[in-house]
């Protein structure tokens, strides 16, 4: 029925068309939720030209079309959501992103936040909720991305890594995430970013006992690495694990 459908709207003239698609809006969103479900990746391309013509009614639906691709892990209908030019600003949920980092591709990834992903949805209404240890992009990508996806995210979100060094709760945030899920890659990328690209004075010792406490001692060793070469006396593993961390001049 619903070829049947497409064929009658395209068949129309564009004055006609905008009635025939509030007739048949309920039908068409179906179809396109179904095909985008099965991967049929031809039908979804002349839905969305259909419903595209008809902007009010694609804008609210447009993030959830995304969510819908991601979940299918189809890279070509993932890309084919992301292409579609609709003037509205994504508003994906954490789990969206996260797959979208598990995903492993940057082209998708770029894509995704040129259109805007700056609502990342949660209770609170808060989209950023930088306090909350995994809540920012930069610890999404950090959790569930590859070393390109985390560097495309950080080029994006290059204020985030201005607060690495100010003294305040989110300082050790993606640091104590990188950790945590004993991302050496990340801590690496951090303290260089952070380092050459924006000369800030990070905590070392703050991050070093984190690492110590966690006890992730190859991380460890990178954090001290840093720390030395940035003119600091800093304790080693060892000498953490049975004491506090110490780092001076």
């Amino acid at each position: 029925m619903i070829h049947s459908i497409i064929q009658y709207l395209v068949s129309i003239s564009d004055r006609e068309r905008p009635v025939w698609l509030h007739v048949f809006k309920e039908e068409m969103f179906d179809a396109l939720d179904l095909s985008i479900d099965t991967k049929q990746h031809d039908i979804v391309r002349q839905l969305t030209t259909l419903v595209l013509s008809h902007y009010e009614y694609c804008r609210y639906d447009y993030a959830r079309w995304l969510i819908k691709a991601v979940d299918t892990k189809d890279v070509e209908m993932v890309n084919l959501i992301l292409d579609l030019e609709v003037e509205a600003t994504l508003d994906v949920d954490r789990g969206c992103f996260g797959d979208i980092c598990f995903l492993g591709n940057v082209q998708i990834m770029r894509k995704l936040l040129n259109k805007g992903i700056l609502r990342l949805r949660d209770p609170a209404h808060d989209p950023w909720r930088t306090e909350i240890p995994g809540s920012h992009p930069v610890d999404l990508a950090i959790a569930d991305g590859t070393p390109e996806i985390l560097t495309a995210v950080l080029e994006t979100f290059s204020e985030y890594e201005m607060r690495l060094g100010t003294k305040t709760y989110g300082i050790l945030v993606p640091f104590r995430c990188a950790i945590y899920f004993s991302k050496a890659y990340a801590v690496e990328t951090l303290l260089e970013r952070a380092e050459t690209l924006h000369h800030v004075e990070l905590p070392y010792e703050a991050i070093l006992q984190v690492a110590a406490d966690l006890k992730q001692e190859t991380i460890f060793d990178i954090i001290r690495k840093h720390a030395i070469a940035a003119g600091k006396y800093a304790s080693d593993y060892a000498s953490a694990r049975t004491g506090k961390v110490t780092v001076k001049q």
